[in-house]
């Protein structure tokens, strides 16, 4: 949290990977077909806010969406990508001088 700002906004963006673990079977039972494990690539993006609640104390909140390669759905009508999208918020301790 900035100096003398009592709300300080912010994005964020990365990339990794997702890994991807299929079931051994289906939900109708049978065996399934699909790659036991699979790996995609993956990006992450968002932004929140920190909001100055007094000195040393803050509080928090973001949104970030974590969009991915899809894992094995066992239905061909389902494809491109998976959005995952993750709203948190906490508080916020600072320490040290001002």
């Amino acid at each position: 949290m900035g100096d003398g700002m009592r709300i300080s906004p912010y994005v964020a963006l990365g990339a990794g990977y997702a890994r991807f673990e299929q079931s051994f079977f289906r939900i109708d039972g049978r065996p399934n077909a699909a790659p036991r494990e699979l790996n995609r690539g993956t990006v992450d993006f968002g932004g929140g806010a920190d909001i100055k609640l007094w000195r040393w104390i803050g509080w928090r909140g973001e949104i970030r969406d974590f969009y991915s390669g899809s894992p094995a759905y066992n239905v061909p009508a389902i494809a491109g990508g998976e959005h995952n999208v993750v709203a948190g918020g906490g508080f916020v301790l600072k320490w040290g001088p001002e």
